[in-house]
């Protein structure tokens, strides 16, 4: 499991989303995967901390994209 922060900007925060966040080996391949809600809130700029679960060691984590719901 790796520990991440992800930080999302959105232009209308009272609208929620979904974030797919991908946990990559030193190889590239993924190790792990996990969508991510995003609340409403009144702040565009939202931080989420969150425990990926994966296969093996991940030396990267990305974001591969969001939705909004």
């Amino acid at each position: 499991a790796v520990s991440v922060t992800i930080t999302v900007e959105r232009r209308d925060p009272s609208v929620p989303a979904t974030c797919r966040v991908l946990a990559q080996a030193v190889d590239f391949q993924p190790v792990g995967e996990q969508q991510v809600p995003i609340a409403a809130s009144a702040d565009p700029l939202v931080e989420v901390n969150l425990v990926l679960t994966t296969l093996r060691r991940a030396t990267a984590v990305v974001v591969k994209g969001c939705t909004v719901s």
